[in-house]
């Protein structure tokens, strides 16, 4: 554990809403919550959005005007377009209607309700908390993280995501295995890894495929960079 605080930068402050990481972006680092919270935000828009240039009637149609000045923003950024990471990137699923009884509602409360104590300071104790009630606390508490992390396990598997994920203090957010991978591909390309992103869906072995946003009151992370936490992971597998 102290090798690993060894190698944190930080700590580092996101106001509120502000992009931890985006999708398309290369995974570069690692981020321990120290305060406030972050959760998984929609994706956003890349570039030229209809939206920016006007609104839709009331038949849905985008006026003449406004057409023409998508097109005309296309034609002038098509060249960077094709070296842009998130054209190459599959963002991942949003599972919608969550069933209440689900796997994914029990953990998405217990976030909550994780957070909402981190935030009220007591974090699971509160007043005096005799050694037999403290040791029972922490067996259900550590039950619950096993639980969440076994969860959490499944949904990235799946490539999915559910809209009312909260990580508050002392979760850890990292995109592991895209870490690695993204070293491997930089090494097999001779340190030229951008050229594969562009090529084709490999780009999301070493690129975020989802948006982590800080929560309404913004965040403070310990950040973790990918050159010393993928050697450490190899020497701690």
């Amino acid at each position: 554990k102290r090798w690993l605080e060894s190698l944190a930068e930080g700590p580092k402050r996101f106001a509120s809403f502000a992009a931890i990481w985006k999708v398309g972006d290369p995974v570069n680092n690692a981020y321990l919550v120290v305060s406030g919270s972050a959760t998984i935000g929609k994706r956003t828009i890349h570039k030229v959005t209809k939206a920016s240039f006007g609104r839709r009637g009331s038949t849905g149609a985008i006026s003449v005007s406004s057409l023409a000045a998508i097109k005309e923003m296309e034609a002038t950024s098509r060249a960077s377009e094709m070296f842009s990471p998130l054209m190459a990137v599959e963002n991942d699923k949003l599972l919608q209607n969550v069933h209440p009884n689900s796997e994914y509602a029990r953990l998405e409360a217990r976030l909550r309700l994780r957070a909402e104590e981190v935030e009220m300071g007591s974090d699971g104790f509160e007043g005096s908390v005799e050694d037999e009630q403290k040791e029972m606390i922490e067996a259900l508490q550590a039950h619950s993280d096993k639980f969440a992390n076994k969860v959490l396990a499944r949904l990235y598997a799946r490539r999915a995501y559910t809209e009312n994920l909260i990580f508050s203090r002392g979760n850890f957010l990292c995109d592991t295995s895209r870490m690695v991978s993204g070293v491997l591909a930089n090494t097999e390309t001779g340190g030229h890894g951008r050229s594969s992103i562009a090529t084709g869906n490999g780009a999301d072995n070493h690129c975020h495929t989802s948006n982590l946003v800080a929560g309404q009151s913004g965040c403070v992370v310990l950040v973790f960079p990918r050159s010393t936490l993928v050697p450490f992971l190899d020497s701690n597998p």
